[in-house]
């Protein structure tokens, strides 16, 4: 889960998302946002939940939630979805410059 908090936190920060804690915990990631009182606690899904990798519970105030994540793309976009940004701009990769003609 190391690598997997590393993204993360990278992810938070070049959302541009302020006021958070986020803590890397035994079997999962807590992340808690002040501002808008959003708790979230991503952890590692147990081999018979497969092809589940990740499941992410979230809590703002009353309402709860229990996400599944298939995959990191997924993981990403859920903890997107739950700070309410929305999806940026498609990026194409290229090998080369000379791609751009």
């Amino acid at each position: 889960m190391e690598k997997i908090f590393i993204v993360i936190a990278e992810s938070l920060k070049s959302w541009g998302i302020d006021d958070y804690f986020i803590r890397q915990q035994n079997k999962g990631i807590t992340i808690h946002h002040e501002k808008k009182n959003i708790f979230i606690s991503i952890n590692r899904a147990s081999r018979t939940d497969h092809p589940v990798r990740w499941w992410i519970q979230t809590r703002s105030g009353e309402d709860k939630q229990e996400l599944p994540c298939l995959s990191i793309i997924g993981l990403l976009g859920n903890l997107r979805d739950q700070f309410g940004i929305k999806s940026s701009t498609a990026l194409r990769v290229i090998s080369k410059l000379d791609d751009l003609s």
